[in-house]
């Protein structure tokens, strides 16, 4: 009798990285095509074949770095978390010795405003992301990108916070902070019920880094 297995399941890891210009225009143009189905028909109708006619390239260029659907959808999530962590950085370079108060309040600001720019993109992501095999990659991306340089600060700042242990801090605000934005993005709030709510987030984060809670009207 012959055994059933589970499924197989489809390969998440491009085939090969780009080194040359040309290359890195092509996987450019495909990631941009895979974006482009996955804002307009979903993860679930999302093929191959749109994403090399939406992208202008043959299934073939398209099969020369991404195995399946799946490894698309890693490598557009990757690419998606890059930038949202280079906005993270440049800002966090700019208020690195202000006031804890002001750095959450520039930080989150600038997290939220990344999300907001994509926000059907992002709603796709977060729904249906879920599904695309296993995502430490991007998890261990997070840690790699976000964690350690948190943590870091965190230790430079350390006389103003109020919290024991600052890895395990850095560890809560990387991996709940992120997904909160992106609920707070998809919810399409109104101008006031936005400023309110990231008011509300700000004093959570100052209250828990530093006891206290900044008042007054946020942006």
């Amino acid at each position: 009798m012959a055994r059933i297995g589970k499924p197989k399941k489809p390969p998440i890891t491009p085939r090969k990285v780009p080194r040359q210009k040309r290359a890195q225009e092509t996987v450019d143009v495909i990631l941009e095509g895979a974006a482009h189905v996955l804002r307009t028909v979903g993860y679930d109708a999302l093929t191959t074949n749109k994403v090399a006619t939406a992208a202008g390239v043959s299934v073939g260029s398209l099969y020369q770095y991404f195995p399946s659907k799946d490894a698309l959808v890693m490598a557009l999530m990757l690419r998606v978390a890059e930038k949202q962590h280079g906005a993270f950085l440049a800002t966090h370079g700019r208020v690195l010795d202000a006031p804890i108060p002001d750095v959450v309040e520039a930080v989150v600001e600038t997290l939220l405003e990344s999300h907001a720019s994509d926000p059907k993109l992002s709603e796709v992501l977060m729904n249906q992301v879920p599904r695309v095999g296993d995502l430490g990659e991007v998890m261990a991306y997070n840690e790699e990108k976000l964690l350690t340089p948190l943590h870091a600060y965190l230790v430079s700042r350390r006389a103003d916070l109020v919290v024991d242990d600052l890895r395990a801090a850095a560890f809560v605000l990387t991996h709940s902070i992120p997904p909160l934005l992106q609920r707070l993005t998809m919810s399409r709030p109104s101008p006031e019920q936005r400023r309110a709510i990231f008011r509300e987030l700000n004093g959570m984060l100052v209250g828990y880094l530093t006891g206290r809670r900044k008042r007054g009207s946020a942006r």
